[in-house]
């Protein structure tokens, strides 16, 4: 699915007050929610800006937000030759209070995929690096106050191959974990997880081949209570079978990780399972969302939660279209939780009742208890004419039911992309 070239002046932001939206039971009962700002993104002077990278679905969007409520959003920017790191950051009223750009050692494309903030005053940015025409993860530390660079760090998978970080996450000690596919043999990529102290020094990495023979893509990275990154993604048992969302858990004893457990999970309908993203809540349960492909209609959401152990307690599939016949394509592409457990869900649907054409996704979000059981869900068209995905959710650092929810994705505006901040 193309989303288009992206022109920094068009790019906007809008944050949307839909407070009344999360108390709705239905989306029948949502609000039309107002902008409370709006304000441009550009990069290097007037060039070409696009927040996160490209999913063959969704695109990526990278957005976290510090206890202050400020909001940083890590993305790429075109300098004129090739691509660089770009950070913004904004306060709670939408300003932009920094923006900080890095360039790779070679000058050639630097992809920012992910964003991460610990509660020291750091920023994390990764992504991926080229070198001689092969990426390697690069990850970033910013100070959270001026948006100076304060560390880089660059990790190759070891062999002559692509190496890409999709996502970083930290702890409460300022540690940061970032995990990607990486090229460990060759012609195959493998689940590779790094942890960094705050100083950027690497304290440890490791790999795990989900099947020897086949690629393993992780997607998503969070981090527990006590410092244990769970780490999920994609793979197949052995080449030419079916994807299943892949999760597993580490236990990191003193800086010597090893796997506490993983877990596969096969649709109901035993075909294509893409997980895109995950959340830990604070008990240190696991959430994992994505698109299962059903058969009849395209692919639905498919939500999984697992406990401590790795047990699964529930699943729960959305169907767009209302399981009334119409034919629906539905991949949720980010997950929040709060402290009571109520799991939020957001990304796109292909509704033929509702789009605005015949294949313009909307924005999609469902609410779920702490049990599975689905509260709302609500459609939302945005200001594009095209496909519109919410790609990345953030949440307060308050961490409960009366927090702010943010979401964000693109709005393709006829050729052009607009990036869209709803905050709930």
């Amino acid at each position: 699915m193309a989303h288009g070239k992206f022109n920094a002046s068009s790019v906007m932001w809008a944050i949307w007050s839909m407070l009344p939206f999360l108390f709705c039971l239905s989306s029948a009962n949502a609000q039309v929610p107002s902008p409370v700002y709006q304000t441009q993104v550009y990069g290097r002077g007037n060039a070409n800006s696009q927040p996160g990278a490209g999913d063959p679905d969704l695109g990526k969007s990278a957005m976290a937000v510090d206890a202050a409520g400020n909001i940083y959003v890590a993305g790429t920017t075109f300098n004129g030759l090739n691509k660089d790191f770009l950070t913004v950051k904004y306060s709670p009223a939408g300003a932009i209070l920094w923006r900080a750009i890095s360039n790779g050692v070679t000058n050639e494309n630097d992809l920012a995929y992910a964003v991460a903030v610990d509660n020291l005053g750091g920023v994390f940015v990764t992504g991926n690096t080229q070198s001689n025409g092969q990426t390697d993860f690069m990850t970033v530390k910013y100070s959270s106050n001026s948006g100076a660079e304060l560390w880089r760090a660059i990790l190759d998978g070891g062999v002559n191959g692509d190496d890409t970080a999709n996502a970083i996450a930290v702890d409460g000690g300022g540690n940061a974990f970032v995990t990607g596919p990486a090229t460990t043999s060759v012609g195959n990529t493998d689940y590779v997880t790094v942890k960094y102290s705050p100083a950027g020094n690497e304290l440890w990495r490791v790999v795990l081949l989900g099947s020897p023979s086949a690629p393993d893509t992780p997607v998503a990275i969070c981090v527990d209570a006590g410092g244990n990154p769970t780490v999920t993604g994609w793979g197949t048992i052995s080449p030419g079978t079916n994807l299943d969302y892949f999760t597993v858990k580490y236990t990191d004893n003193n800086n010597s990780p090893f796997i506490q457990w993983q877990q596969r999970l096969n649709g109901p309908a035993n075909s294509f399972d893409v997980s895109y993203a995950m959340a830990c809540d604070l008990a240190g349960n696991v959430y994992v969302t994505g698109k299962s492909l059903n058969g009849t209609n395209g692919y639905d959401y498919l939500t999984v939660k697992y406990d401590t152990s790795g047990a699964q307690k529930w699943t729960a599939t959305m169907n767009g279209g209302t399981n009334s016949g119409v034919g629906t394509t539905d991949i949720a592409a980010a997950i929040v939780v709060d402290s009571i457990g109520n799991v939020i869900v957001t990304g796109q649907s292909l509704r033929g009742d509702l789009d605005p054409g015949p294949t313009n996704p909307l924005h999609f979000t469902v609410k779920y208890d702490s049990a599975g059981t689905e509260q709302w869900r609500a459609p939302l068209n945005g200001s594009g004419t095209g496909s519109e995905p919410f790609t990345a959710l953030a949440a307060d650092a308050v961490g409960n039911v009366a927090g702010n929810v943010y979401a964000t994705g693109f709005a393709d505006n006829g050729g052009s992309n607009e990036l869209i901040v709803v905050k709930y």
